[in-house]
């Protein structure tokens, strides 16, 4: 009987894990046009805009850790340390997956700027999320509560100055494929995380 319940457990973590669909986030993908309306200050896929600006992604050296944006005539525009971006409503939000942190793309009048996002200023754009902050790691291990049948996402969020180059979760399926701090915990598990840039980069999640 045990073996079964077992058994059971195991198919429904694998189902629910495997249920985890992208993020709904309108990502700019490589090579693709992004347009920014000076008079609108809006961040938009199409516009009519005498003034529009329009900007092509290109991915710096392959590695998509590097964001350039660049005009028609190929003059480069802004470049970021990222190499994912997405439109939240009319604002262009970037995702720094190396260090887990966020900040959006303004423009000042003369030119663009990457400013970086508070923790409150994070959850508006990511409502759906807990906020896990990564002071919270306690010799590289944290605990997280999680209600009886009811499916969670959080957030890794960065409040320190510690980088985690190419953070990979396992189960794979609980991660997002572009913004890598988003996670989603279906079920009571031990989430392990590596990530590389120094000896022994790995932390571990138990939730229950």
């Amino acid at each position: 009987m045990k073996k079964i319940l077992f058994f059971i457990c195991l198919v429904l973590f694998f189902i629910g894990n495997s249920c985890f669909a992208k993020t709904e986030f309108s990502i700019v993908a490589e090579d693709s046009q992004i347009i920014y309306e000076p008079s609108t200050n809006s961040w938009v896929k199409e516009s009519d805009a005498e003034d529009a600006i329009i900007l092509t992604k290109n991915d710096y050296d392959g590695s998509k850790n590097y964001s350039e944006y660049r005009d028609a005539g190929d003059k480069l525009i802004f470049a970021l340390d990222s190499g994912c971006e997405f439109l939240y409503g009319n604002r262009l939000i970037v995702v720094n997956n190396n260090y887990l942190k966020y900040a959006e793309v303004v423009y000042n009048g003369e030119k663009f700027e990457e400013v970086y996002l508070s923790s409150d200023e994070v959850k508006t754009v990511f409502p759906d999320v807990e906020l896990i902050y990564m002071s919270e790691l306690d010799d590289n291990f944290m605990y997280r509560h999680k209600p009886c049948f009811k499916k969670q996402k959080v957030l890794l969020f960065n409040d320190t100055e510690k980088c985690f180059y190419k953070l990979t979760c396992k189960p794979k399926r609980a991660q997002d494929d572009e913004v890598r701090g988003y996670i989603k915990l279906n079920h009571p598990w031990l989430y392990r995380f590596k990530h590389y840039g120094e000896r022994n980069g790995k932390f571990k999640m138990l939730v229950f």
